[in-house]
């Protein structure tokens, strides 16, 4: 969104411009070289899966697939008897977020696809221009 105030307008206005660039960023304490492999390549995929449980309520299966470029990877400092770690920042042109078997969010940069709970905002949109 971004402040807009045409001519004549008495006040500012947030309009739609698209979204803001996605980076996702994990701390993680392997130090696996095929990680720092990754770093550069584009398209890299990467699936998160977790459950969540409200009190009192059935186990929930989470899976939050991504895919994007690793951009940065931050080694932490290195001491004795402390876990050391390290921060990957992803640069992300897709992600998608599931839960219990409901798709509630993906966003696809490159297909032009925007889709929360279910309605693409964007299908009219790829429509107009022929996608």
């Amino acid at each position: 969104m971004e402040d807009h105030r045409a001519g004549g307008m008495d006040g500012v206005m947030r309009i739609e411009l698209g979204m803001q660039a996605m980076q996702a960023q994990l701390v993680i304490s392997d130090y696996s070289p095929e990680i720092i492999r990754l770093i550069g390549k584009p398209e890299v995929p990467l699936v998160l899966r977790g459950a969540v449980q409200a009190q009192g309520g059935n186990v929930e299966a989470v899976v939050v697939n991504m895919r994007g470029m690793l951009s940065n990877t931050e080694f932490s400092q290195w001491a004795p008897a402390t876990k050391s770690t390290k921060t990957l920042t992803y640069d992300l042109s897709y992600f998608r977020f599931r839960q219990k078997d409901e798709e509630l969010c993906e966003i696809d940069i490159i297909n032009m696809v925007r889709k929360f709970g279910g309605e693409d905002q964007l299908a009219a949109a790829r429509n107009a221009v022929g996608i």
